[in-house]
């Protein structure tokens, strides 16, 4: 979703793309028409061109990719004009790269990705 600017010149738009490199989604197109959004719709999130989002869009999305509401969000402040202190938004702001879990997994030793993949297996089944 990419918004109109507000006064600050700040933009909130959905960055589906973000999340599947985060989440290891290669395909994010096949991915959430695989969910249910049709091809119209999943061209339109996938090329960030969602302007006003469907409430039940955004509930599957967040069931989708096991995240929360302000997880979809991106808020990038206009050039020159950072968030001033205390901005309730400024959570939304992310870093401009955020590493795939197998870019991280790619660069770590083989016996590392053992243990990592047994403590996740652990954490998963604790209540």
């Amino acid at each position: 979703m990419r918004s109109k600017s507000s006064p600050d010149g700040a933009t909130l738009h959905i960055d589906v793309l973000r999340l599947c490199r985060i989440k290891g989604i290669h395909e994010p197109f096949s991915f959430l028409t695989a969910h249910g959004f049709t091809d119209h719709t999943a061209k339109q999130y996938t090329a960030g061109r969602v302007q006003r989002p469907d409430l039940r869009d955004l509930l599957k999305l967040c069931r989708m990719f096991t995240c929360s509401l302000p997880d979809l969000f991106i808020l990038a402040p206009a050039p020159g004009r950072p968030l001033p202190p205390g901005d309730p938004l400024a959570q939304l702001v992310r870093p401009a790269e955020e590493p795939s879990i197998h870019d991280i997994l790619r660069d770590m030793p083989l016996e590392e990705v053992r243990k990592l993949g047994h403590q996740l297996t652990a954490a998963r089944k604790a209540p």
